[in-house]
């Protein structure tokens, strides 16, 4: 009679192995969801704070400005730009909140790769601009999409109907085609927050609203073709940033920098550009979701 012992051992290693696999995963989706953050109140003269991704919330941002204003040890900040844009009123909120930053200390924008829309929208607020020259950035204009799904929801013989209070409750329902004048209601939308945006530009970028108009029509640009149109100050990767701020500042070439807090940080971003923030990204166009967004 052949031992069991053998399948019964396999058997548990595999279970046990499965129950690791299944306690690291979900510890990994802890630290993700709670990573670890940089201390802004230490002493220091600079502070590099980062904003990643596509802008779906402003509170964790924000409340890393709260900390850096309340911190008078530093004199100047980088915000280090990496953006596509995102829902409105999450990037106007992050403008006003750099804005209100570069009023008390100097704050500088470092662009990287893409800082377009809404990721533009929270770089003018500072008091300068750098950019590398193969930036994509500017796309100052405002998105709406809509999907009809009418004709897919008859073919699976679904019976959708929507009750409404207001013949206007319901637009950009993805149960039916839109009305003409239901479409020059969401464009006037649509053309209002544009205006917003471009009155906030030609403000922080102190460019005639009439001359701002001749590109601020959607189109992206790179950093060096920003720099013609006077949307970015100097071109330049981070650390020239840094090097301006210390510059500007009298600071002395050992001064201290915050550098964000770069545990996770490659995994951490992997999936937020990836899997988590496309789903965050999808579930905030539902419902036709207006966003500056490249």
């Amino acid at each position: 009679m052949k031992s069991k012992l053998p399948w019964i051992l396999l058997i548990s290693f595999l279970s046990l192995g499965g129950l690791f696999v299944i306690f690291v995963f979900i510890g990994l989706i802890a630290a993700i969801a709670n990573p670890p953050e940089t201390d802004y109140s230490a002493h220091a003269d600079l502070a590099v704070v980062e904003l990643i991704g596509p802008i779906h919330e402003s509170k964790s941002f924000l409340k890393k400005l709260r900390t850096i204003r309340q911190n008078h040890d530093l004199k100047g900040v980088i915000v280090r730009i990496d953006s596509p844009g995102g829902v409105v009123g999450a990037s106007q909120e992050i403008h006003e909140g750099i804005k209100k930053l570069s009023q008390e200390k100097l704050v500088i924008a470092s662009l990287g790769s893409v800082a377009a829309s809404g990721g533009y929208y929270a770089a003018v607020a500072a008091n300068q601009i750098v950019a590398n020259a193969g930036t994509l950035t500017a796309s100052i204009g405002v998105r709406m999409d809509y999907a009809n799904l009418q004709d897919l929801i008859h073919f699976l013989k679904i019976d959708a109907e929507t009750l409404k209070s207001g013949k206007l409750k319901d637009v950009g329902s993805p149960l039916r085609e839109l009305k003409p004048e239901e479409r020059e209601f969401l464009q006037s939308i649509l053309q209002n927050l544009h205006e917003q945006f471009k009155k906030d530009v030609a403000e922080g970028r102190k460019i005639p609203l009439e001359e701002l108009e001749k590109i601020a029509d959607g189109r992206v640009v790179t950093g060096e073709q920003a720099l013609e149109y006077k949307l970015v100050d100097s071109l330049g990767n981070e650390d020239r940033a840094i090097e301006l701020a210390k510059e500007q500042l009298k600071l002395p070439e050992d001064a201290k920098v915050i550098y964000p807090d770069d545990r996770l940080e490659n995994l951490e971003k992997f999936l937020s550009r990836t899997f988590l923030r496309t789903f965050l990204e999808l579930k905030a166009q539902a419902g036709s979701q207006a966003y500056y967004s490249f």
